[in-house]
């Protein structure tokens, strides 16, 4: 019986800006995030920031 195995890294960059919750300026700040999905890595993110999806990037993976 085949195994499938989870991810170990991340398959993409997710770039994600967002503006801190605290601050009465409104500025945005792009974060460059590793995560598997945009909910994962507006995870990271959610407490203390008001996030906008910008984009993402395919992780490239290179074998020795």
């Amino acid at each position: 019986m085949a195994t499938t195995l989870a991810q170990a890294t991340p398959a993409f960059i997710w770039i994600i800006a967002a503006v801190r919750r605290d601050t009465p300026t409104i500025k945005p700040v792009l974060h460059h995030i590793p995560a598997v999905s945009e909910q994962e890595a507006r995870r990271i993110l959610a407490r203390d920031h008001v996030c906008f999806f910008a984009g993402r990037l395919p992780v490239e993976v290179r074998h020795a």
